[in-house]
This record gives C-alpha cells, structure tokens and sequence, in this order.
C-alpha cells in the first residue's frame, strides 16, 4: 500500500511539473519588446511573422513584462487609434499567454 502510495505522488508530481503554458486558442506568437528608447513608445509586441503592433490594453493582463519574452495572442486592430510610437498597428489585445 505504501509502494502505491508513493508511485500515485511521484507520478502526480511529474505531470504538473511538466505541464507547459497553453497557447491562445486561434492565437498567433510574437515577442514582447521594450520600445522606450523612442519618444512616445513603450511595449511592442513583434509577431513572428516580423509584424509589430502596439498593444493598447496589455496593461489589462497579469503578466511580468520582460524584454524578449515570448507570447501567444490574439488581437484585432483599432483603426481609430493612432499612436505616436508609429511602430507598428495598434491593436487591442482579447488573449495573452506567456509561452515557455
């Protein structure tokens, strides 16, 4: 019974410890870039695909911004918006996951 005991933990441990960070769902990857070296920029998020966009709303996620960090999201574009950056789209972000 204690064998068993022990072999239930054990495996138990391994699987949470091995559970990697969930993409978006329809979710493209990017990193997070620190612009503040620009007037008027700050965070930037560059897609894989060499797109950047200006988030508007990443504030509105709990995340630990670090520059270079990889992401999983998905946004639309805010086409009324103009950002003084001019770096890149500005978009409004419904989905931001931190990747491994």
């Amino acid at each position: 019974m204690k064998t068993y005991l022990m072999i239930t933990i054990s495996s138990l441990l391994a699987l949470f410890s091995c559970v990697e960070k969930q993409a978006c769902s329809d979710g493209v990857n990017g990193t997070l870039i620190e612009m503040s070296v620009l007037d008027g920029c700050s965070w930037i998020i560059q897609l894989d695909a060499g797109e950047k966009l200006q988030p508007v709303n990443l504030n509105n996620f709990e995340i630990e911004k670090k520059n270079e960090l990889k992401v999983s999201m998905v946004y639309k574009e805010v086409e009324a918006m103009a950002g003084i950056c001019m770096v890149g789209k500005m978009v409004e972000i419904s989905c931001l996951k931190v990747m491994n």
